[in-house]
């Protein structure tokens, strides 16, 4: 535990860019998942987060007080330009959902998380925080409403889990859902973040007519051997499908945005995007300023550039 406190004691001093680096030199995730200590850490927007170092989306969490940061400041501005609802598909254990609550008190943040594990540590921040904003749904989603099976994560990788053509060994079915029927009340969505393992490609689908009618930004991760294997769509056809609905796709860089070039991708595997609506593209320029600033912001903690 002593360890544990030291190493969040030096990378406090730090901005994310070199706080993140520096962490990985003082404490491997293996060491901190066997010492598997409980914990209660303060977000960098405020709210309270339990968990157990155990899982290494909650370790990075204790020592930073979050996880993918860059999700949470790009969800920031993109409320100062577009006003209204947050949707997180596959929102894990947390990490980022909790941010995500914090900076839009004046709407909704609906999360999607079917594991149960994962949906009782989102349930406790709702609770322990008082987020009245947060609307949690224990279901899968996909492009039509009914039943799947999900493959079960490993317990110290909580957000490896993902929908399963059939009963494959650790399986779980779930109940299934469409944003677009769920969400269907909603008057205005601003984003939505999916981080759902290959199967974006599904969710969109599923989400045609809040694309629309909302327009909102996406932030997608997008694995091409995921959305080969799982989703059976190539990257080239995942890319024309945004582009046809209006869409300028960016890889979400260190320390700002990259046009995607799917002609190379196979040298980024594994990459999130920011995908900006038509209409939006000028502010482009807006959103890599506010990564890099906040990439070298040692005071992220206490307020977001």
């Amino acid at each position: 535990m002593f360890q544990l406190a030291w190493v969040r004691f030096v990378c406090a001093f730090f901005p994310p860019i070199l706080a993140q680096t520096i962490r990985d030199r003082l404490i491997s995730v293996s060491k901190a998942e066997k010492m598997a200590i409980p914990f209660k850490r303060k977000s960098f927007t405020g709210s309270y987060l339990r968990g157990n170092t155990n899982d290494f989306h909650a370790f990075k969490f204790l020592i930073h007080g979050y996880f993918d940061w860059r999700n949470v400041v790009l969800a920031k501005k993109i409320l100062r330009f577009k006003k209204g609802d947050l949707v997180e598909v596959g929102a894990n254990i947390g990490t980022e959902t909790i941010g995500l609550a914090d900076i839009n008190p004046k709407g909704n943040v609906y999360a999607f998380e079917p594991l149960p594990s994962n949906f009782e540590s989102l349930q406790r921040i709702k609770d322990d925080n008082g987020l009245e904003n947060l609307q949690l749904y224990n279901v899968l989603v996909s492009e039509t409403k009914g039943e799947a099976f999900f493959k079960i994560p490993a317990k110290n990788s909580s957000g490896s889990g993902h929908i399963t053509s059939g009963e494959q060994g650790d399986t779980q079915r779930f109940d299934v859902v469409t944003l677009d029927e769920t969400l269907a009340a909603s008057q205005s969505i601003s984003a939505i973040i999916a981080d759902v393992e290959g199967f974006e490609p599904q969710v969109l689908a599923g989400t045609e007519m809040i694309l629309e009618n909302h327009k909102p930004f996406l932030i997608l991760e997008v694995n091409k051997r995921f959305l080969e294997e799982r989703a059976q769509v190539t990257l080239q056809e995942f890319y024309d499908y945004l582009q046809q609905r209006g869409y300028y796709c960016f890889y979400i860089e260190r320390l700002g945005l990259k046009k995607v070039d799917v002609a190379h991708f196979e040298k980024k595997t594994n990459k999130n995007w920011l995908c900006i609506p038509d209409g939006f593209l000028d502010r482009k320029g807006a959103f890599s300023r506010a990564i890099r600033n906040n990439a070298w912001n040692p005071l992220l903690r206490y307020f977001i550039i």
